[in-house]
Order: C-alpha cells, then structure tokens, then sequence
C-alpha cells in the first residue's frame, strides 16, 4: 500500500491562526503549506519561525494556489463567509472559526457551497476531538445514557 501524502494545510489569519498553525505543524498527518494575513509584520516572522515557505497577503492568491488541500479561515467574524466560501469554490477543504457566520443567510450559503464543492467544511470547536469528548460521545452511540434531548456543559 503506498503511502499518503500530507495534507497541504495553509492559515488565514495569523492572530487566532497562530495556534492553528502551530497544530498543523505539530500534527503528523498535515503540512503546514502556506501562511496568509493582510500584515506582513505578523505574517513573516511567524513564517521563518515556522519555517513556511509560501505566504500570501490576500485570499483571493491563496485560493488560487492549486497545491493547497485545505484552509483554516481565521479571520474577523464578519470575513468567515465571503472567505470560506471563496476558498470552498477554488476546492479546498475548509476549518472555520467560530462563530459560523453573521447571518443564518451566510451560514446557508456556506453550507451550500461545500455541498457544491464536494469539500469539508467544519468549524472549530476545539473540544470535540478531546478524550473526554470522545468518550461521551461513545457511551451516547452505546446507548447508555437514553435518548439525550439536551445537554449542558463547561469549559
């Protein structure tokens, strides 16, 4: 069997994308490909510290970059759907800061154009890989806790 390659992944938005791109790195499974941010004194540091080669100050050169498999969108709340879905058209996998959207017209609109594209769109909740997160989730497909109809949790 050959192996798989890495996933190209590339940050947008290098404030909350710092951790971002410090997971990609980190994770053995991916390649932290490209960095992208309007603010070169933000963007080439954090490039030669990370030891990125590709950089982009727009989106719009980013998404053209046929190498890149997917993107982390951490921008401004109100850049999370004109970018991912920017980025789900040029057909790359898509991670998005929360909150989704502004509207529930954008959320829709994201959703659709990653139904479109044939691409992954998540958000990111960082909690829902945790162990503790995963162990719940296996007791509920269990059947162990009943039928839950609603939860509560703290961070």
């Amino acid at each position: 069997m050959a192996k798989q390659r890495k996933v190209r992944c590339a940050v947008i938005g290098l404030g909350m994308g710092r951790h971002h791109a410090q997971n990609y790195s980190a994770c053995p499974d991916s390649e932290l490909y490209a960095l992208c941010d309007i603010d070169e004194k933000r963007l080439k540091p954090l490039a030669e510290e990370m030891g990125v080669k590709k950089t982009y100050s727009s989106a719009e050169d980013l998404a053209a970059d046929r190498k890149v498999d997917a993107v982390s969108v951490a921008l401004p709340n109100f850049l999370h759907a004109p970018i991912s879905i920017m980025m789900l058209e040029a057909g790359k996998h898509v991670m998005c800061e929360k909150p989704m959207a502004t509207t529930v017209e954008e959320a829709e609109a994201m959703q659709a154009a990653a139904r479109k594209s044939g691409r992954k769109f998540m958000m990111h909740f960082n909690t829902r890989f945790t162990p503790a997160s995963l162990y719940i989730k296996s007791l509920v497909k269990k059947g162990l806790v009943g039928d839950v109809y609603h939860a509560r949790t703290i961070w």
